[in-house]
C-alpha cells in the first residue's frame, strides 16, 4: 500500500491511501489545487518539486489529465537537488528528468536549475539559494522521503539552518538510487541539494511516501519528535 502525506500547513493534513494509484491521485489533486489557489491569490507561484520513482505517476497525472488545469506558464519552478560528477547531458541528471516530464510538457519555462559541475562550491550555491529568497522564498515545496528520512539530498544529521550545499549520499540513498542507473557503481557518490531552512520555511509542503520500506520514516516523522536526525520533520 502507500501512505499519502500532505503536508499543507501545521499541524499536517496525514492522507492514507489504498495504494499507489490512489496516493499519486491525491497528491496530483491536492498540487493542482495548491497552485491554483496561489496563481488566484498572487498571480505567479514559486514551486520546488522533487525527482524520483514515487512521483512518477503523479508527474504523469500532471502532464495529461492537469495539463490545463492551471495556468503553468505562471509557475517558477526551482530545482531540489541534482547529481553531481555526471557528463554535462546524462540522461540521469535531475535536471533532465524535471525538463522531460515536468517543465516542458507543462509549459514551465522560468526554470531555476543547479550549476551542478563538479567544482561547484558552496558559495555559488548559496548565491543561487540567495536568489530564491529574494523572490519571496518557496510558495509550494512537492517532495518524496528517502528510507533514512532525506527530503531533497539532505540526509540525515543535515542542520534544519542548512543551506544549499555539497553532500555526500548516505549508503542507504546510494543503494535506493541504484536502480535507476545501469548499476550501482555507477550512482553518483556527491550532490547538491536545497537547505533545510529554505525548505523548511516554504509556505505549503507535500510530502509522498510508498512502500513498506519507508514505513519506519513515515511512522518515525509524523508520531516522533522533530529532529536533525529525521530532516522530513523540518516541514
Amino acid at each position: 500500500g502507500g501512505d499519502g502525506r500532505e503536508l499543507a500547513g501545521r499541524p499536517p493534513t496525514v492522507l492514507v491511501c489504498a495504494d499507489y494509484a490512489q496516493m499519486s491521485d491525491r497528491a496530483a489533486a491536492a498540487v493542482v489545487e495548491e497552485v491554483a489557489a496561489i496563481l488566484a491569490r498572487k498571480g505567479r507561484t514559486l514551486v520546488s518539486f522533487s525527482v524520483g520513482g514515487t512521483l512518477e505517476t503523479l508527474y504523469g497525472l500532471l502532464r495529461t489529465r492537469y495539463r490545463h488545469s492551471v495556468d503553468w506558464a505562471k509557475v517558477v519552478l526551482v530545482q531540489m537537488d541534482e547529481y553531481l560528477d555526471l557528463p554535462p547531458d546524462s540522461s540521469y541528471r535531475n535536471s533532465c528528468i524535471l525538463i522531460e516530464k515536468v517543465t516542458a510538457p507543462l509549459g514551465i519555462r522560468d526554470v531555476h536549475l543547479f550549476d551542478a559541475e563538479a567544482d561547484v562550491t558552496d558559495a555559488r550555491l548559496v548565491a543561487f539559494e540567495g536568489r530564491i529568497s529574494a523572490l519571496g522564498g518557496l510558495d509550494l515545496a512537492l517532495h518524496g522521503i528517502g528510507r533514512n528520512g532525506h527530503i531533497g539530498f539532505n540526509e540525515p544529521g543535515s542542520s534544519f539552518q542548512s543551506g544549499a550545499r555539497v553532500v555526500a549520499l548516505a549508503a542507504s540513498t546510494l543503494e535506493a538510487n541504484s536502480r535507476f542507473f545501469p548499476s550501482a557503481d555507477l550512482v553518483p557518490r556527491r550532490a547538491v541539494t536545497l537547505g533545510l531552512a529554505l525548505l523548511g520555511a516554504a509556505r505549503s509542503s507535500i510530502l509522498l511516501a510508498s512502500g513498506a520500506d519507508k514505513h519506519a520514516a513515515v511512522r518515525q516523522a509524523i508520531l516522533g519528535p522533530t529532529t536533525e536526525q529525521l530532516p522530513a520533520t523540518v516541514i
